[in-house]
């Protein structure tokens, strides 16, 4: 993959930044004229930052841990301070997190498990899972992760930064914005939460090849950066999300596999 000046995989990342970019000065201009806005246009909001958020997770967020965009260490460790502002969530905790979900792909060892609270060997239900994750996740045990892999400066100056913006918004705003802004928080945690439900419901735990759920609608890979080809991301997490299409001929055959029409989100039903 060439190379340019900026960005060290692909110039089409610079999309992800923006995204990132795009849900803190939605933040900054809902604080500052959140108390003359309509309650249409505060719930249209609303409904916009949930969605950029879980974008986020499971797009910016993601491809961020896997590749990180930049050539540059100094721009690499910027983003992952602003980028933890957007999410709500230190960028290291949530790497931590996610590279403990591929190592044990919903097997009892993952902390993002469908199954760990699950009856009978069977997956939890959809919405107890996705409406309790944030609440369920052991931010101590992610701190002393990360502690233990990155540089315990940056950690705490993605701590920090989330706690001066959020200070500086409460500031800007008002305890009403404050409260609107953490249900867009928690919302977009239950959405991430039920979107990596439905990547793996009903796949087969403990085989490579057949522990994830793909998808392969061009609309839905366009928007969510090729999310839908997801077991070729677990077997392949190398491959920059550009190139997981080319993967796919190295799978099973889709017949030996779960794989679902549309998006991720109608994977319910059949066998």
């Amino acid at each position: 993959m060439k190379k340019n000046k900026l960005f060290n995989y692909s110039s089409k990342d610079a999309v992800l930044v923006l995204l990132s970019l795009l849900q803190v000065s939605l933040y900054v201009n809902l604080a500052i004229k959140f108390h003359q806005l309509s309650l249409i246009f505060v719930v249209s909001c609303g409904i916009l930052q949930t969605v950029l958020i879980c974008l986020n997770f499971q797009c910016v967020a993601h491809n961020f841990i896997h590749h990180p965009f930049f050539l540059s260490n100094w721009a690499n460790n910027g983003f992952s301070i602003f980028n933890s502002i957007s999410i709500g969530v230190p960028q290291y905790y949530y790497h931590m997190h996610h590279i403990n979900h591929h190592a044990f792909n919903n097997t009892p060892q993952d902390f993002s498990s469908i199954y760990l609270h699950g009856k009978n060997n069977r997956a939890e239900g959809i919405l107890s899972y996705s409406l309790l994750s944030y609440f369920r996740t052991d931010f101590s045990l992610l701190h002393q992760l990360a502690c233990e892999n990155f540089n315990k400066i940056m950690i705490y100056l993605q701590i920090s930064a989330i706690i001066v913006f959020f200070a500086l918004l409460f500031w800007m705003g008002s305890w009403k914005f404050m409260v609107f802004t953490a249900v867009c928080v928690y919302l977009g945690s239950f959405f991430a939460s039920f979107e990596n439900y439905v990547e793996h419901f009903k796949a087969h735990v403990g085989d490579r090849m057949r522990d994830s759920v793909s998808c392969y609608n061009r609309v839905y890979n366009l928007l969510t950066f090729n999310n839908g080809f997801h077991q070729e991301h677990h077997v392949y997490p190398n491959v920059h999300w550009t190139k997981l299409p080319s993967t796919n001929k190295k799978m099973l055959p889709d017949s030996q596999r779960r794989v679902v029409n549309y998006a991720h989100l109608f994977n319910f039903g059949g066998k």
